[in-house]
């Protein structure tokens, strides 16, 4: 910068060193000056090299840490098998003991396993033998739960009249301000029906209330980040764009504790970088997506954001064929049509 002001006439004056470039004496000094500072600058490069160098010899890599390591992916995609594992056992000791009411909390945990794997053909013998205890023990509780997990399953179907008429058996069943995550979990799949349905304004005001409940208090479950994650999907889906990204911050902050969502959080990212015209971001999120969900997998998500790259123009037939492939097993109608109309 020095040199080009002066190539223009334009003097230059130190303030605080007292140093100039008027006459023989001031240009003597700003070479000396500009001989140290590159000094200095190659002497820093030649130790941030030698740093490197040893780093490396000791097993060390440089860069940003990955955000899913082996660990986080082994123990995700470990989650669910364990959890079914766990959950026969549970079921056969309480089968033994005659605990009906803990058995049926058992099967309804099952079938929010299976949900959030996006396995509806998993989920349907659950919820239904949910219910069937529900009635024997006169459990309105369990019954609610397992008309909300039955909104899912025909939402995930796309069958809007039968998750109308779930929807509106759980909500007829009374919940306690103190329980949240039941809560939370009616307004998740009222904003997904009402959405289904093309009643619009009440899905985003459900979607609304997810959102505030998330940004207001702690979760008490994995599956809360499953219901912000559905109300981001109903603003994006809207093209509510603003409602998307205060979503997405929420989405992302409970992505550090719960990483089963993951997947999940970057394939709604590449959704909102598509609709905001930012489409080299959009595929690159959503291949991100597919490579989180084949590390940990998750055959759902893996489909969904494959079904996005293709849906783009970023993907071939076989990468379609194979999200098919994977929505007729899960029994997700939804999805399915979609993929074989992309």
């Amino acid at each position: 910068m020095v040199e080009e002001l002066t190539s223009r006439g334009i003097g230059f004056r130190s303030l605080t060193e007292g140093l100039h470039t008027e006459g023989p004496m001031g240009t003597a000094m700003l070479t000396i000056m500009a001989a140290f500072a590159q000094l200095e600058r190659d002497t820093m490069i030649e130790r941030t090299r030698a740093g490197l160098a040893a780093a490396a010899a000791n097993g060390r890599k440089g860069g940003r840490p990955r955000k899913v390591d082996d660990a986080d992916a082994a123990k995700a995609r470990n989650l669910r098998d364990k959890g079914i594992a766990a959950n026969d056992r549970a079921l056969e000791a309480f089968g033994e003991i005659g605990d009906y009411n803990l058995e049926a909390e058992i099967w309804q945990t099952r079938s929010a396993l299976y949900l959030c794997a996006g396995d509806l053909r998993g989920a349907e013998p659950c919820w239904t033998r949910t219910r069937e205890f529900a009635a024997r023990n006169e459990n309105p509780q369990l019954e609610c739960w397992s008309w909300l997990d039955e909104v899912q399953t025909q939402v995930g179907r796309g069958d809007a009249e039968a998750a109308g008429r779930a929807l509106d058996a759980s909500l007829a069943i009374e919940t306690a301000a103190s329980d949240g995550g039941t809560l939370i979990e009616k307004h998740c799949s009222t904003a997904a029906t009402r959405l289904l349905e093309g009643r619009h304004d009440e899905a985003v005001a459900a979607a609304d209330a997810v959102i505030e409940m998330v940004t207001a208090q702690q979760p008490t479950g994995w599956v809360w980040a499953d219901f912000t994650a559905g109300a981001l999907e109903v603003y994006l889906d809207l093209g509510e764009q603003q409602r998307a990204g205060a979503a997405l911050k929420a989405l992302r902050k409970l992505a550090w504790t719960f990483h089963g969502v993951r997947p999940r959080r970057s394939l709604l990212a590449g959704r909102l970088e598509w609709e905001r015209g930012r489409h080299d971001r959009a595929v690159k999120a959503w291949r991100k997506a597919e490579a989180v969900a084949t590390a940990m997998s998750m055959d759902y998500d893996v489909a969904r954001a494959r079904l996005e790259i293709v849906r783009h123009g970023a993907g071939d037939a076989s990468m379609q064929a194979q999200a098919i492939a994977t929505f007729e097993a899960l029994g997700a109608d939804h999805h399915l049509q979609i993929a074989r109309n992309a």
